[in-house]
């Protein structure tokens, strides 16, 4: 198998994983001197690697940043996943599930919710 089909795997693996909920993901703040070209790193740590997903802003597209790295913190794999890419569509999907999850979205508008219905004040 070769290195591309084996991060293709990988990919679609943690976009199942990350569908059903067993599949964690954290974001990582920036500092404001990069904010204005991503929207922030989302991460999976597994027992020896991890995922880093960021969505990336030039102008024109959003595309996406995939990289992997070892046990040790380095990093063994990066590319730039744009709209024509043969990954777009799991990236794109795995990016906006793992937004979701590490920001906590259902469960803030869940409270939102609660909050609203029990008249609480804001």
């Amino acid at each position: 198998m070769s290195v591309n089909d084996k991060i293709s795997l990988i990919l679609e693996k943690l976009l199942i994983q990350t569908q059903n909920g067993s599949a964690k993901w954290a974001v990582e703040e920036l500092p404001p001197w990069e904010k204005s070209s991503a929207q922030g790193i989302l991460t999976f740590d597994s027992i020896n690697s991890s995922v880093e997903l960021s969505n990336l802003y030039n102008g024109e597209e959003y595309p996406f940043r995939v990289k992997i790295f070892n046990a040790s913190g380095v990093q063994i794999w990066s590319e730039s996943i744009d709209r024509i890419s043969p990954l777009a569509s799991t990236v794109s999907e795995l990016y906006r599930l793992a937004q979701l999850q590490a920001l906590k979205v259902d469960e803030t508008l869940d409270d939102l919710i609660d909050s609203l219905e029990d008249n609480e004040l804001l």
